[in-house]
């Protein structure tokens, strides 16, 4: 089709090569808020990863007790305040109240590290908050579960440690169901923390997308739409392998 508009109008083809180049640009712009927007979630990951599972190992094993209903009632909490709310009270406290941290703003590592990594310490915490909730129900829950089957209770009566039961032997089979939790997870960092970008002012691909729309900006939403879908695409198919991993009995042979 572009080839013969080529052909009958010149003109028409150079509107083509401008919206191709128009498309570059936009796809360039795109990457660079993806950039911006993977590192905070890079950082966010890394902080939660750990709490998220331990809080639900230690609720699990202390089931019933003060732990337990602690830790399910700061999970419920976390799961019912929608993002502004989270990032609202995270501002007043770190950034109004005891003035320890920028409130907005964000400069890339790049240019200064340290003063990156601190504007990144408040939205990492807003959206870390939501995902323990989240996930730490679903390791708490899963883990209850494997602590009661029968190879468990073989671990203990041949006097393994508790670390070794716990970490080896049943985390492993209760991360599971939290891989799938972890990888749908990965869309709400891609189109949830929106909120969190127009609070702290961070230049994402959520909020570029949405000036895009409202400027109808065809290239910049082709763009960011095809970077959102391929890394989602990826990060679940990394997940499909880490069921491979973590359990010998399936397989895509």
């Amino acid at each position: 089709m572009v080839a013969v508009l080529a052909l009958a109008e010149p003109g028409v083809a150079g509107q083509f090569w401008c919206v191709d180049a128009q498309w570059a640009r936009s796809g360039a712009d795109v990457v660079d808020r993806a950039v911006a927007i993977a590192v905070a979630g890079g950082v966010c990951t890394v902080a939660d990863a750990g709490d998220r599972y331990s809080l639900g190992i230690w609720a699990a094993v202390r089931r019933g007790k003060t732990a337990d209903v602690l830790v399910s009632v700061i999970s419920y909490i976390g799961i019912s305040f929608p993002e502004f709310v989270t990032a609202t009270l995270v501002l007043l406290l770190f950034a109004d109240v005891w003035q320890i941290l920028p409130d907005t703003g964000y400069v890339p590592l790049s240019e200064n590290f340290i003063s990156g990594v601190q504007h990144l310490i408040l939205p990492s915490i807003t959206v870390a908050l939501i995902l323990v909730a989240h996930v730490s129900r679903m390791v708490r829950s899963e883990m209850v579960d494997v602590l009661h089957t029968d190879y468990i209770r073989a671990a203990w009566l041949k006097g393994l440690s508790r670390r070794r039961i716990l970490w080896r032997h049943a985390l492993r089979n209760g991360l599971l169901p939290t891989i799938t939790i972890v990888a749908l997870d990965v869309g709400y960092l891609l189109g949830g923390i929106v909120v969190v970008e127009e609070i702290f002012a961070i230049p994402g691909i959520g909020r570029e997308l949405i000036v895009a729309v409202q400027a109808r900006d065809l290239p910049t939403i082709q763009a960011g739409v095809m970077i959102l879908a391929a890394t989602y695409s990826v990060v679940n198919f990394l997940a499909d392998l880490a069921y491979v991993v973590l359990d010998k009995r399936i397989s895509y042979a």
